[in-house]
């Protein structure tokens, strides 16, 4: 079974997104391991209102990479540009994704969606309570 980890950084809009991310990518089949294990996936939901939370941010990316060297790294959220340029040097970031991608996490891992394309159009909004 595949090991899906989740690191979220910053406001509780973050957190409240990461566990929708969560609960789509556990739906695929993927198993939860804590961060700090060795998974298949790293899921890191960045936040950059202040220069602290952007190097808080990018430690955490470099952090996981680490733990795992033939992991996918999946980094969403908010960066500015300077920090997307450092966090797409990394080998294991697959997917370096801003707040308007968080949605297609989940399609990422299952094949459906690919950076760079054009954002598929979705019948739901995950973000949207229920």
């Amino acid at each position: 079974m595949k090991t899906a980890a989740f690191v979220t950084l910053g406001c509780k809009i973050n957190h409240y997104e990461t566990q929708a991310i969560r609960e789509e990518v556990l739906d695929l089949g993927y198993r939860e391991v804590e961060h700090t294990e060795v998974a298949d996936v790293y899921v890191v939901n960045t936040c950059s209102v202040t220069a602290m939370s952007g190097t808080k941010s990018r430690k955490y990316v470099q952090r996981v990479a680490r733990t795992n060297p033939r992991a996918r790294v999946v980094v969403v959220g908010c960066s500015t540009p300077s920090e997307r340029e450092q966090l797409a040097k990394i080998p294991q970031v697959a997917v370096l994704a801003g707040n308007e991608e968080k949605t297609l996490v989940a399609s990422y891992l299952d094949g459906g969606w690919k950076p760079g394309e054009p954002l598929p159009e979705k019948s739901e909004d995950i973000f949207s309570p229920v």
